[in-house]
């Protein structure tokens, strides 16, 4: 009988539990991972006829590709090498859908855990109402407790009221026209009670009071009022992180409880003065249960 040695090539042989011992076939395997995720070899793959999707033109299939939810790439991936190719690398698989147009919107949420202190960021997808989790940012956990608002090309920077209300909060308002800053309307800061968006042009506020309706500014009569519509839902609780985006305003709340708010406004005209009105329709996104040890700090909507 003939004795065969299998050993790697340039590499001398060890006994097992020898401290030297090195796992050659770990680096070959490796190499094997990324030679997948080469884009000359999708160009390869496309010439040896290998379809993306059997009895589909390249250029549909990939439309469809496209459309699959980041949730299901890990699964989807183990198709075949083609579909490795386009759902194993997300920079290569948004890369194709920005070439080709597409354009959702994602929620990217700046939370830390309410007991650890720990920093994080989640993303919810807009579309199909999934949440991912991203690589941690290296960053400390201090954050700022002041709010600001860019309106008419002017920044809004206000400190917001501060428990015990023995004074009126400061606001500053800058120009960059003049590059000067100059003291904020009383009625403007005094009612600036939460966080800030801009939606159509005009300044609203989502109270820091839990269940309490949205108000927007009005810089003719320097004075906030409710719009019509129900208040923020009671699923949405306190520390709020807001934003806006297509004249929809996101509300994430305690656990990661999202809340999207509908704006719809009717441009009334009467005696002569225009005069803006607004409504807002909510709709809620619970967040898993692995999430409700998550506080929001900031919020963000990035379309890709």
């Amino acid at each position: 009988m003939q004795r065969v040695r299998f050993s790697s090539q340039k590499a001398p042989v060890h006994k097992l539990g020898d401290s030297q011992m090195t796992l050659s076939p770990k680096f070959r395997l490796a190499v094997i991972q990324s030679s997948l995720l080469n884009p000359s070899l999708e160009f390869e793959l496309s010439l040896q006829g290998e379809p993306l999707i059997p009895g589909l033109p390249d250029d549909v299939a990939l439309n469809c590709l496209l459309r699959l939810p980041v949730e299901n790439h890990g699964a989807c991936r183990v198709v075949c090498k083609r579909w490795h190719l386009l759902l194993g690398n997300k920079e290569r698989f948004f890369t194709r859908r920005k070439e080709l147009g597409f354009k959702d919107p994602w929620l990217f949420v700046f939370a830390f855990h309410k007991c650890t202190g720990k920093i994080q960021w989640q993303v919810l997808d807009l579309t199909h109402f999934s949440w991912h989790t991203i690589p941690a940012m290296p960053m400390g956990t201090n954050m700022a407790s002041y709010d600001s608002a860019v309106l008419n090309g002017k920044l809004l920077v206000t400190e917001g009221w501060l428990w015990p209300f023995f004074v009126s909060p400061r606001g500053q308002v800058y120009d960059p026209r003049t590059n000067n800053w100059e003291s904020m309307a009383v009625g403007l800061r005094e009612g600036w009670t939460g966080s800030s968006v801009v939606v159509y042009g005009h300044l609203f506020v989502v109270s820091e009071l839990e269940r309490m309706k949205l108000k927007v500014y009005d810089p003719d009569s320097d004075s906030w009022e409710t719009i019509e519509g129900p208040p923020l839902p009671e699923q949405i609780r306190k520390p709020f992180a807001v934003n806006a985006c297509d004249n929809k305003i996101y509300v994430v709340g305690r656990n990661l409880h999202v809340a999207v708010g509908y704006i719809s406004s009717l441009n009334q005209t009467s005696n002569s003065e225009k005069k803006w009105s607004f409504r807002v329709r909510w709709l809620v996104i619970d967040a898993p249960d692995r999430l409700s040890d998550l506080t929001p700090s900031s919020s963000q909507v990035l379309f890709a």
